[in-house]
């Protein structure tokens, strides 16, 4: 092979046992979470396997993988059962054994909070080989797909039939430099997450490793960043990448998404307001970890009451007991200004667009909120925000859905300076603190 096609074989980690390797893998599940680890408490959040489906020879063992969110949780034992236990076994570890032709559901459950994911099992006598490899996410639609340079993006890899034995892929690219496979999760090996590292074109190839030589391709071009920054927030005691998007010269970057939220993308979501909120309290339940309706944890969305200021201060920006940016991503971001936010107003910098969550979605989500996009130079720059309503110190959450009403960090006599939207417009005013708003961080 020439100098010019150097391969780059990614293997991500496989873990199997018997006399023969069963390649480690999940099947295509798109309601499996694409993103950023739940921030939460104490308290279990959700657990997931590393695969929602898997084929099984009789006689032969493999091992699933079990992660409980969050990772600070005290009590992180699990327990596995088999629905069919004559068709396949699982012990205290996650080791699933074929005995018999069918299929069962391995349940992996929370000892603390009874939180559970399962992953359908098929276990065949004779080895069923994979036919069809098909990229899921992005869609492919003839031309390369384009990626931001130091952009990290998610691929997924349909697998069929669903229930091939040896599900384990190879991915490998044509060139070295322009992109780097990271893993999605351990076991993983239908999911990577590609980095942009450098501008050019590369053909990223997935290939069965069953024998079955079957394999697809897809074409990749990346371009340079444009007004983005990759920035780090620290989340849960961790760091975790964040991005920051520029939408008119000279103006400031704006976190792609809300302080709290717990995934880097909107695309195919679809929280519903009991995910965000703890009815029996009025308030956000801080054991949820985040939504885009709300704000993550209960500190988030600090009612008036809590903050504490005298009538000369101007900006609570940067002051860690007052500042939600700063106190929950860290030093690298503060709350917006209110002039910041009033470039907002619709024609004035940018174009906006508003998404129902029904006749019109937001990259496929069923989130209604607001798309605000640059122009010019700008005008492939865009950022969403939720129409994330209020917190009532009373009657708990409203206009979820229908409106949006995000902070600034200037107070007025008592009042806030705030960004409101809703499907005709955006203005910036002054409201009284008394209810609970989501936050759009900025990077300082």
């Amino acid at each position: 092979m020439g100098t010019n096609y150097l391969t780059k074989m990614l293997l991500l980690g496989a873990l199997a046992t018997g006399s023969m390797m069963m390649g480690m893998t999940s099947c295509s599940d798109d309601d499996k979470e694409n993103g950023s680890i739940p921030i939460g408490g104490e308290g279990i959040d959700s657990v997931r396997l590393n695969k929602s489906c898997m084929g099984l020879l009789k006689d032969y063992s493999e091992v699933l993988l079990c992660k409980v969110y969050p990772n600070n949780a005290v009590n992180k034992k699990v327990i596995w059962k088999s629905v069919d236990e004559g068709i396949a076994s699982v012990d205290s570890e996650g080791k699933v054994t074929g005995l018999k032709a069918g299929s069962t559901i391995i349940r992996c459950t929370s000892e603390a909070g009874s939180k559970s994911d399962s992953c359908l099992v098929v276990v065949s006598v004779i080895p069923k080989a994979i036919t069809k490899l098909t990229f899921s996410q992005p869609t492919l639609s003839g031309s390369p797909v384009e990626l931001v340079k130091g952009v990290d993006s998610l691929f997924k890899v349909t697998i069929e039939p669903k229930e091939a034995t040896n599900q384990f892929l190879n991915w490998s690219v044509d060139k070295e430099g322009i992109i780097g496979l990271n893993s999605l999760y351990v076991g993983v090996t239908n999911e990577v997450y590609v980095h942009a590292k450098d501008t050019g074109s590369v053909v990223l190839t997935i290939s069965a490793t069953d024998g079955s030589r079957v394999k697809s391709s897809c074409s990749i071009k990346v371009v340079k960043p444009g007004h983005r920054k990759r920035l780090i927030a620290k989340i849960n005691g961790g760091d975790s990448v964040r991005y920051a998007i520029q939408l008119w010269d000279g103006g400031p970057y704006f976190a792609e998404f809300n302080v709290g939220a717990t995934i880097g993308s909107y695309e195919g979501r679809t929280e519903k307001l009991s995910d965000c909120y703890n009815s029996s309290s009025n308030t956000n339940d801080t054991t949820v970890g985040g939504c885009h309706y709300c704000w993550g944890r209960t500190y988030d969305c600090k009612l008036a009451n809590d903050y504490s200021f005298s009538s000369s201060t101007t900006s609570i920006a940067g002051i860690d007991s007052l500042d939600a940016a700063r106190a929950n991503w860290g030093a690298e971001w503060r709350m917006p200004t209110d002039v910041e936010l009033s470039n907002f107003y619709p024609g004035l910098r940018m174009d906006t667009t508003w998404y129902d969550g029904v006749n019109k979605k937001y990259m496929n989500s069923s989130i209604a909120g607001m798309c605000f996009k640059g122009r010019g130079d700008y005008a492939k720059d865009s950022i969403f925000f939720p129409a994330a309503g209020q917190c009532g110190q009373i009657n708990g959450f409203s206009i979820v859905g229908t409106e949006g009403r995000y902070w600034s960090s200037a107070p007025k006599g008592g009042l806030y300076w705030a960004l409101n939207f809703s499907s005709g417009d955006a203005y910036v005013n002054l409201s009284g603190g008394v209810n609970g708003r989501p936050v759009r961080a900025v990077a300082k």
